[in-house]
């Protein structure tokens, strides 16, 4: 599998960037992508895998549009299904039903796994509430 970066320009021009990444390139099994998402305020982009892995990218040339992994992390033993950012969460859903709220550093905030679901979740929606 791979991932592709798009970058459109106003003035109709696109950058397309599809970097290469292996199981040696971490000695770490990088798995089949499901999603990314772009950090907020970050020129870092995170990907989930069926394997239960955050990969972390980087642009690290912006005139080329060039990225490139920075690291692969371990999250969860089961395939993630869904990648959100909400609220400046990390929010997965896997494969077994749970829900997993992490913070930008990938430190484990919350997990929610008992919502009588059998298989796997495909889509999270958040809404914010204001508070008075």
């Amino acid at each position: 599998m791979q991932v592709i970066f798009y970058k459109w320009h106003e003035d109709g021009s696109v950058l397309v960037d599809a970097p290469q990444l292996n199981d040696e390139d971490f000695n770490k099994t990088v798995g089949a992508y499901s999603q990314s998402v772009f950090e907020p305020c970050s020129n870092h982009i995170i990907t989930a895998s069926n394997c239960g892995n955050i990969i972390v990218w980087q642009l690290v040339n912006s005139k080329k549009f060039e990225h490139k992994a920075l690291k692969i992390v371990r999250l969860q033993e089961k395939a993630i299904t869904v990648l959100k950012l909400a609220n400046g969460y990390i929010v997965t859903a896997d494969v077994g039903g749970s829900v997993k709220f992490f913070d930008l550093k990938l430190k484990l905030l919350n997990w929610f796994k008992d919502f009588n679901v059998q298989g796997p979740i495909n889509s999270l929606s958040f809404t914010y509430i204001k508070s008075n």
